[in-house]
């Protein structure tokens, strides 16, 4: 799943952790999301996610109302974005779409960074030292500073943070990372199991371990005290749900701490 340090990929070292909770528990479509809270043990402080105003953003290749060429229409949106040292803010944004163009313009305290496209968000413009990926119309995203490769997850107030792992149950993801190269993914770099065991190609979490996951407290390796910490998010669209999670990870192994966030999303599974 969360592959040890080289770099930002991160590990586990399931073995070790097996071994540790044999010891000691580590402690719009139809889904219901955010409906009943995980039990044994219960997190004790979600992330909140507060969201002034809940605006759609525009889908690719339309606007919210407007639909002749060369007209802009524009909608205010906010973002719950994570931090590598584990806070969360809430940054405003303004979404301007007029067929094929549009720009996203996050108005953080450090200054607006503007994000745009001219093919109907097929492709993705990001300003000079910046990177990332936008996902279920830009309502999930990753933005990375190419010059540090330190990156922040944001999600809009379109989505809903989930509260009942047993949704995550059978669903796969694919993660997504910053780089001083820009971004690089791993498809199915993790999977919820229906037993709520979580695998990947290093191995498998126990139950008891993803729930850890979720908790304010997060899993921490017994080898190296790195910890990790993951939230989940959906987004309802026409298409369906999606979800979506953040992993923030500190991780220890080399000695010292590096921080860092990382986005998962969620694909499909092969026939």
């Amino acid at each position: 799943m969360m592959k040890k340090t080289t770099q930002r990929q991160l590990s586990f070292r399931l073995c070790a952790l097996a071994m540790a909770a044999a010891l000691t528990a580590c402690g719009g479509g139809d889904d219901p999301v955010g409906t009943v809270v995980p039990t044994d043990p219960v997190p004790t402080d979600p992330v909140p996610v507060t969201t002034p105003a809940v605006v759609a953003l525009p889908a690719a290749g339309e606007s919210t109302g407007v639909t002749d060429a060369g007209v802009t229409d524009e909608v205010d949106l906010n973002y719950l974005v994570f931090s590598p040292d584990g806070s969360t803010r809430v940054v405003p944004a303004v979404v301007a779409y007029a067929q094929p163009n549009g720009t996203l313009t996050l108005q953080d305290t450090a200054g607006d960074l503007l994000i745009s496209t001219n093919d109907e968000w097929a492709t993705i413009i990001w300003p000079d030292g910046f990177d990332g990926a936008l996902q279920s119309n830009g309502n999930a995203g990753l933005v990375c500073d190419t010059t540090t490769g330190a990156g922040e997850v944001g999600f809009s107030g379109n989505m809903v943070q989930v509260t009942d792992l047993s949704l995550l149950n059978g669903k796969s993801f694919r993660l997504t990372e910053c780089t001083t190269a820009g971004v690089t993914s791993t498809p199915t770099d993790i999977r919820f199991n229906a037993d709520g065991t979580a695998t990947d190609v290093d191995g498998t979490l126990t139950a008891a371990q993803v729930m850890a996951l979720f908790t304010d407290s997060g899993l921490v390796d017994p080898v190296d005290s790195s910890v990790y910490k993951l939230r989940a998010f959906a987004h309802n669209s026409g298409g369906g749900t999606k979800y979506f999670m953040v992993l923030i990870a500190d991780d220890r192994s080399s000695g010292s701490s590096v921080k860092s966030v990382l986005l998962y999303s969620e694909e499909a599974l092969p026939s």
